[in-house]
């Protein structure tokens, strides 16, 4: 009778063990995952840094240059060239005046008004005598215009997509933040009632068990994400720009990568040593 006790005690254990384990590695990737998000996908610095990579630079040339496409069609009636307006220069400007206004800390945005007049007076700066012909054809049309250039630069760039884009950033860092102080309190509390039944070396063979079940989750997970521009046109997703947004993350979803090995192999070793009898 005492031998079955203690052997369903041990089994016990083990299962416990492994609620623990389990509860570590999604606690640990999920609160990893949203502070590098944080620090990385919504900070308009980095993202800024990002577009200026050869590959972000294609991106964003093409999503520029699409909307002032529509904003040729919208002045002119038609687009006569079939090759870009824009240089790349002049796209990184009016990038960047975009990411400014969706990304980082800001509260909820109900006006674009603000930020058509910035596109405008962008394009006015930047559209010389050495700009396309057609650039410089679509920006007198525009001029034209008056007052009523602003609802246009709104239409064209698709200004009521941008401020839905802005307001779902401030609304994904509140609840990150949150999210990941309730997660440090719920990993606090698991470790405060582990510590009442392992010893420490026990402990730290656990945790870092799940660290590295949790860097390899996140080498699996966000190979697979970075992959997902190339097996797939993504740029066809036009609601919120999200197939640009996704082309752009993927560069980042690499370095989140290496970032997950780096983790794997940082919790291997206490894991191996705290292994031992």
């Amino acid at each position: 009778m005492a031998e079955t006790t203690r052997s369903e005690l041990r089994r016990l254990d083990a299962e416990q063990n492994r609620t623990y384990k389990r509860s570590f590695v999604a606690t640990i990737f999920v609160v990893v995952s949203l502070i590098l998000f944080s620090f990385t996908l919504m900070n308009p610095s980095f993202m800024k840094g990002i577009t200026r990579t050869s590959n972000g630079q294609a991106v964003i040339d093409a999503q520029i240059n699409a909307k002032f496409d529509r904003l040729a069609v919208l002045v002119n009636g038609k687009k006569n060239s079939s090759s870009n307006l824009l240089t790349s220069n002049q796209t990184q400007v009016l990038s960047d005046e975009l990411i400014d206004y969706t990304l980082g800390i800001h509260w909820f945005k109900t006006d674009n008004a603000s930020l058509a007049n910035e596109i405008y007076s962008t394009l006015n700066k930047e559209i010389d005598s050495n700009s396309d012909t057609e650039a410089q054809s679509v920006m007198k049309a525009l001029k034209k215009q008056g007052d009523s250039s602003v609802y246009t630069i709104i239409s064209a760039f698709d200004l009521a997509d941008v401020t839905q884009q802005a307001n779902l950033v401030t609304m994904f860092l509140i609840i990150n933040t949150v999210l990941v102080i309730v997660l440090i309190l719920s990993l606090i509390s698991t470790l405060m009632e582990m510590r009442e039944k392992l010893r420490l070396k026990a402990i730290i063979h656990e945790v870092t068990g799940a660290g590295m079940w949790t860097g390899a989750l996140m080498i699996t997970i966000y190979v697979i994400l970075a992959m997902i521009p190339l097996i797939f046109n993504v740029e066809s997703i036009t609601l919120l720009d999200f197939g640009y947004w996704l082309e752009l993350a993927s560069s980042v979803f690499l370095e989140y990568v290496m970032f997950g090995a780096i983790i794997f192999v940082i919790n291997t070793i206490p894991w191996q040593i705290t292994s031992t009898k």
